[in-house]
C-alpha cells in the first residue's frame, strides 16, 4: 500500500491518520501528507491488525 499512499503533489509517504469500518469486511483509510495537507481515502478490506500497529 505504500505506492497508493504517496501524494502526487509532493512525492513523498502520507501518513494514516484514520481508519473507520465502513461495511462488512471493509474500512476507509484516510492518509494526509505532511506537506501539503492534501487528503486521500481508500475503502479496503478490513485486516486484524489493530491502528496503533499499522500508524
Amino acid at each position: 500500500m505504500s505506492e497508493e499512499s504517496r501524494c502526487f503533489a509532493c512525492e513523498i509517504k502520507r501518513h494514516l491518520i484514520e481508519v473507520a469500518p465502513i461495511v462488512d469486511g471493509y474500512d476507509l483509510r484516510s492518509f494526509k501528507c505532511p506537506r501539503c495537507g492534501s487528503m486521500m481515502r481508500l475503502v479496503v478490506p478490513r485486516t486484524v491488525e489493530r491502528i496503533d500497529r499499522i500508524a
